[in-house]
């Protein structure tokens, strides 16, 4: 028995979908490939499509944090493990649902990336050209950030 609610926080969901997406290729086991719909399908729920577009954040959940673009880039991340397994099983549906929510989070992250003229404020603007600022009302740059948004877009990549 499942007790989803007792136990969900988005911020685990990445991190087991990275853990089940790799069992279920060792074992084609579908009870895996469930395990990654469930928590995914939930992840989605706390999507913005209507503000700010693409960022995973519920204010009606305080209990999950504040948004930031670490969060957004390795949920983002853990989408796309979650779609590769839906493809590799033929899931269409799933497919299409993490299809779309991949890129309205996607261009989330692109509109958080600091371009040459966002990037001026800083001494040595070179330097942050490419990264990401922590939010839309933080200019901070966390490696995190960038870490999980690279790895997001070579997942993206490699099963598109």
């Amino acid at each position: 028995m499942i007790h989803l609610a007792e136990n969900y926080y988005p911020a685990y969901v990445p991190w087991h979908t990275f853990s089940l997406n790799k069992l279920w290729k060792i074992t084609k086991n579908p009870l895996y490939a469930e395990a990654i719909f469930v928590l995914n399908n939930e992840l989605l729920k706390i999507q913005d499509t209507t503000n700010e577009i693409g960022r995973f954040y519920d204010p009606d959940h305080p209990e999950y944090g504040s948004p930031h673009a670490s969060s957004d880039g390795v949920y983002t991340e853990g989408l796309a493990y979650a779609y590769e397994i839906a493809k590799l099983t033929g899931n269409k549906n799933h497919q299409k649902l993490y299809e779309d929510s991949l890129q309205l989070a996607v261009g989330n992250l692109i509109s958080l990336q600091y371009t040459k003229d966002t990037a001026a404020q800083y001494k040595r603007p070179d330097r942050a050209i490419g990264a990401l600022r922590y939010s839309t009302d933080r200019s901070g740059i966390r490696i995190d950030t960038v870490q999980h948004t690279l790895d997001a877009y070579r997942k993206i990549l490699s099963v598109y």
